[in-house]
């Protein structure tokens, strides 16, 4: 996928920096590692729609946070995965960090109230509109 090549290329650049100007300069964020997750915005009569697609993620490591402004942030994290052979004496690792996404929705969005449904990895995310807002 063209946007994980992107990213990471843009990683690739900042440690870069990092390693001429010190690290300080340029703070890294909590979702450096994180992948773009693919999603859909819709529009109903009643609700906004999203649905994003996270596969491989288990329905306990997603996390909704809402922001400032109406934003609304979908993380889901799998933690990494560590096993040994006792005997090679070997370790084999997994590293996954996973997928991210902020939505920026319209003023008249109840994030208050939003719904949501996770089966086969897709999250289906329902957003009712506020009535009260014009």
């Amino acid at each position: 996928m063209w946007e994980d090549q992107f990213w990471h290329e843009m990683r690739r650049i900042r440690k870069v920096i990092d390693l001429a100007f010190g690290s300080d300069d340029f703070p890294q964020s909590d979702v450096d590692n994180f992948r773009f997750a693919r999603a859909c915005f819709e529009e109903e009569n009643n609700d906004y729609i999203i649905t994003v697609e996270i596969p491989g993620i288990k329905k306990e490591e997603i996390r909704l946070e809402t922001g400032e402004n109406n934003e609304l942030i979908v993380k889901a994290e799998r933690k990494q995965e560590i096993k040994k052979d006792t005997e090679k004496n070997r370790y084999h690792s997994r590293q996954y960090a996973g997928f991210y996404r902020l939505f920026k929705l319209p003023d008249d969005a109840d994030m208050e109230n939003l719904d949501t449904l996770y089966e086969d990895g897709v999250l289906k995310i329902s957003i009712p509109k506020n009535k009260e807002i014009v």
